[in-house]
């Protein structure tokens, strides 16, 4: 339990007070074991240029702890982020500090500048106050824009402070006063739980934002809240809610038919759906119907339990008539 007990070796927020402009490529490589504990800016990245492109990594198994503006990939800036899964432990409070437990995200704890995150998924567990978010914490100061592409957020934000007025929480993005928000074919499908009473400004897309995000093919789960902007009456278009048991298992294709399951992503048996790209975090069996691609052709071929799982959901709508389904290999 490395909140209380730090291991020998700490790690250093790359950069310190000076800002990555350059490429940061993981070539679907994985870090893991990184513990950082400092006042601010802390994550893989202390600081990062909008000019900056970090992709192709997961980053997992580790710890990030400040008083506040801590996240996965950077406590402070903006950039590209594409392909990239998180799942770390995110800690901030402070109460002797006007900012403890404040601004922390997955990704990004302050956003800076003009930020695009793309194919990316969030499955850690943040333990803060407020002004936080799933992905982006807060972005207040400028109207900077904010695009988010195919994002999946299956973490927990766990929030501590107990002042309803000053708790501003969202599953992808805390606060967003003065910025552009894009969000298109994503999910909320995570967890937030909070200790204030009667907290208008929690919502599981967006917890405060002056204007709507514009969303495309969204979806969130109502499990902790049925609000997806918390600061306002009225949802977003473009946003579809589901119970939980909707986006679970082959149920998510079909109550989540805006995404592209052939190419990005995949249900998972009696699970949460996932990524394509990152398959290799699915503990479960994914059920992959990408081999039926138009379904125009006369023959398939099912290669692993996978495809076999796909084939099975399919044939719930689909007669296979005049088509013919092989093995190409033993199934067990």
């Amino acid at each position: 339990d490395w909140a209380d007990n730090a291991p020998d070796v700490s790690w250093m927020p790359a950069g310190g007070s000076v800002y990555f402009f350059g490429t940061f490529d993981g070539q679907g490589h994985t870090i893991s074991g990184l513990y950082a504990k400092d006042t601010r800016s802390v994550g893989l990245f202390s600081k990062t240029a909008k000019e900056c492109t970090i992709k192709n990594l997961i980053l997992k198994n580790s710890y990030f702890e400040a008083t506040y503006r801590a996240a996965g990939i950077a406590g402070e800036g903006a950039g590209t982020i594409e392909s990239v899964y998180c799942d770390v432990i995110i800690n901030a409070k402070d109460s002797s500090s006007t900012n403890g437990g404040r601004e922390c995200g997955g990704f990004i704890g302050y956003m800076d500048n003009t930020t695009t995150i793309s194919n990316s998924w969030f499955a850690g567990t943040m333990n803060i106050d407020t002004y936080s978010g799933g992905f982006v914490g807060n972005r207040y100061s400028r109207s900077l824009e904010l695009t988010m592409n195919n994002c999946l957020m299956t973490g927990t934000i766990n929030s501590n402070t107990t002042t309803a007025t000053a708790l501003c929480i969202g599953g992808l993005v805390g606060n967003n006063v003065s910025s552009s928000v894009k969000i298109t074919d994503s999910m909320f499908l995570g967890r937030i739980t909070t200790k204030a009473s009667g907290a208008t400004k929690v919502g599981s897309l967006v917890g405060e934002t002056g204007t709507h995000a514009t969303c495309t093919d969204v979806y969130a789960s109502t499990k902790d809240t049925a609000v997806t902007v918390g600061s306002a009456s009225t949802d977003p278009s473009g946003v579809t809610k589901r119970t939980e048991a909707q986006l679970m298992g082959d149920a998510a294709q079909t109550n989540a038919s805006g995404l592209d399951w052939t190419n990005t992503w995949i249900a998972v048996q009696g699970q949460k759906p996932a990524l394509r790209k990152f398959m290799s975090e699915v503990e479960g069996t994914c059920i992959d119907t990408s081999w039926y691609g138009n379904g125009s052709a006369s023959e398939f071929t099912l290669m692993d339990a996978e495809d076999l799982l796909g084939f099975a959901y399919l044939l719930k709508t689909n007669y296979f008539n005049k088509k013919t389904v092989k093995l190409g290999a033993d199934i067990a």
